[in-house]
């Protein structure tokens, strides 16, 4: 799954809510830099491994804190799946540059175990920064039926 980075044109954080949370609104914007993950169920075993290969891999956690290995964690319990998978995020998106690199790669870890363990669940719209350019965060994301981009993997409700 190719996990694409992004820079923020614009971000706005509120004040805390009473959950705990801030509100934000961003502006953001695709740049020609990714991530790849590919994932390879374990049948033998539930556990999750991650190798981390490229250009950043060295600034990369490869143990629980890793963002896509908590992801297909958070998967694998949520639907009591019994394989396990691994890993490999090939990095070239700067770490903890803000664009998104960890945040992309967990997202693109949930799809690929969705279709690898079988799960059939649909995915929540969360389209690709070129489609939507304004995003809520934590709140619906537009639907990717704007999406005018062949090549676009945004999926609506």
């Amino acid at each position: 799954m190719r996990s694409p980075a992004k820079i923020n044109l614009g971000l706005s954080v509120g004040p805390p809510r009473p959950d705990g949370y801030h509100p934000v609104a961003t502006v953001y914007q695709a740049v020609a830099l990714y991530d790849d993950v590919t994932a390879v169920v374990r049948e033998d075993d539930a556990s999750i491994s991650v190798e981390v290969v490229g250009d950043f891999a060295a600034d990369v956690p490869t143990d629980e804190t890793n963002l896509a290995v908590r992801a297909a964690r958070l998967l694998q319990a949520e639907y009591d799946v019994e394989e396990g998978v691994e890993l490999t995020i090939r990095k070239t998106i700067p770490v903890a540059g803000g664009m998104a690199g960890g945040s992309t790669d967990a997202a693109a870890t949930l799809v690929a175990c969705n279709r690898l363990w079988g799960l059939q669940l649909s995915q929540t719209p969360s389209c690709c920064p070129r489609c939507s350019p304004a995003s809520p965060a934590l709140s619906r994301l537009p639907s990717a039926t704007t999406c005018r981009r062949p090549h676009c993997r945004c999926v609506p409700n």
